[in-house]
């Protein structure tokens, strides 16, 4: 998703919950190098 020249990436997972019928809205804002590739992204940081 895009917005204002800003991307985002929305997914789930079910960390938080510890259970897999449970799962956790989350959302990463996407970096991009001035090549225009993406930055990796990290899971794990908040």
């Amino acid at each position: 998703m895009s917005g204002l020249g800003r991307w985002y990436l929305f997914y789930h997972d079910a960390q938080l919950s510890d259970r897999t019928h449970l799962r956790t809205l989350e959302v990463t804002k996407l970096r991009h190098n001035p090549v225009g590739t993406i930055q990796p992204i990290d899971p794990f940081v908040r």
